[in-house]
């Protein structure tokens, strides 16, 4: 029986370690406009905003549009492509590699 990923406080604390947190908006290694812990204008349904050249977010904001793009964004293709019973840790790690395409 597969098992379905969700966010929650552990994966948020790994996902927060590897992709790491900047308050104000800054230009990726591919020119991408990016905040928080590695939202871009892809996650426009989740944030509502356009990321763009001086913004700025709190803390609160940046773990809020992560908890979200977790359960909205990457949660679904993990469990759409996982169909083994995977740890719940290792599939944090898919998570992460799905955050890097």
């Amino acid at each position: 029986m597969m098992k379905t990923f969700r966010a929650n406080g552990e994966g948020m604390k790994i996902v927060k370690r590897f992709e790491g947190c900047q308050l104000k908006a800054y230009r990726d290694e591919v020119g991408v406009w990016t905040i928080g812990y590695g939202i871009t204008n892809s996650d426009k349904s989740i944030t509502g905003r356009t990321i763009k050249r001086g913004m700025r977010i709190t803390k609160d904001t940046a773990n809020k549009w992560l908890l979200e793009s977790l359960r909205k964004k990457y949660s679904p293709l993990v469990n759409k492509y996982d169909n083994m019973s995977l740890k719940h840790l290792f599939r944090f790690v898919l998570i992460l590699e799905v955050l890097k395409c």
